[in-house]
């Protein structure tokens, strides 16, 4: 790739009330383009579980934006 750009549309931290467990939320679109100039991008989801400042698990979801 050659060029790889990271747009950040939201993102949330729900945190337990004895700050033991925590999930973080995190929504983007990835813009990517390769050496030969060709454009792509995709958006994705991701759903983090923190548990004592250890990842426990990682759920990740994307949708491709369809072409013109």
């Amino acid at each position: 790739l050659k060029k790889v750009k990271i747009k950040v549309h939201n993102w949330q931290s729900v945190v337990n009330d004895s700050g033991s467990l925590a999930w973080v939320n995190v929504s983007y679109t990835q813009y990517k383009e390769d050496h030969k100039g060709k454009r792509d991008s995709i958006f994705l989801y991701n759903e983090v579980r923190v548990k004592n400042g250890k990842i426990e698990e990682w759920n990740e979801y994307l949708r491709n934006f369809p072409r013109p």
